[in-house]
């Protein structure tokens, strides 16, 4: 495992495998439009679980403020790297604590031979937390949440750093719930909305097909059958860096 970041890096097979896998659960249930960040490893990933689910002409919006954390000078490190650099303790902060942030990029030709053969979607330098989540959640509300009061039911596929700062405004988590949140690659994530956008409990995570049971027939029916209940899933994505 390697800190990809914004290094534009492919999705393995295990994780082209995995997105199929889980869109296969998801057949027969209607999704209105999809949310990608600008990297070719949330994408693909958005269209192989939408064609695994039977549905491949699903609109998807390309969104880049869903893209993965700038990690700095972590870039293209692989995690064992990272450590012996900068210390185990210093590096499991930056991951977990909401207001560390990972040292700067300041040697733009190490970081270049690093990640080789593969490019940044954009110039770098660091973001921990909090500034992923200054770009982050105010477009999920401007673009995700506009869609959800319209009575749609929106997929969104972005790396579980990007998801970990809207899980975490959505409810409304403390400092130390958010040190403990995990987002689980390919592991969809549903969260049902009332007719005032008010969220109706915590996540429900669908580990196997069998989760879906009790929300099957309220996501085929859609809104009309709901009584205003809207869903939004999220899909972290499974990737060869960190």
């Amino acid at each position: 495992n390697k800190f990809s970041g914004w290094v534009d890096v492919p999705l393995t097979d295990e994780g082209r495998r995995e997105a199929e896998r889980v869109g296969q659960w998801f057949r027969g249930i209607r999704f209105d439009v999809a949310y990608t960040a600008d990297l070719d490893r949330a994408s693909e990933t958005t269209i192989l679980f939408l064609k695994a689910a039977g549905q491949p002409h699903v609109p998807v919006i390309i969104e880049r403020n869903f893209r993965e954390r700038d990690y700095g000078g972590y870039t293209g490190l692989g995690r064992q790297e990272a450590k012996d650099i900068y210390g185990e303790t210093e590096v499991e902060l930056v991951r977990r604590d909401p207001y560390k942030r990972p040292p700067v990029a300041t040697d733009a030709e190490t970081i270049a031979r690093r990640i080789a053969p593969y490019k940044l979607v954009g110039p770098i330098s660091r973001e921990g937390f909090q500034e992923t989540r200054r770009r982050a959640w105010p477009a999920f509300v401007r673009r995700v949440m506009a869609d959800v009061a319209a009575g749609k039911i929106v997929l969104v596929v972005a790396s579980g750093n990007s998801l970990r700062t809207i899980v975490a405004e959505l409810e409304q988590l403390t400092d130390e719930e958010i040190r403990r949140l995990d987002i689980y690659e390919t592991v969809p994530i549903v969260y049902q909305f009332d007719s005032h956008l008010k969220l109706l409990g915590r996540r429900l995570e669908i580990k196997e097909e069998k989760d879906l049971v009790g929300l099957r027939g309220m996501m085929v029916w859609g809104v009309e059958g709901l009584s205003g209940i809207l869903v939004v899933i999220f899909l972290a994505l499974v990737v060869g860096m960190a």
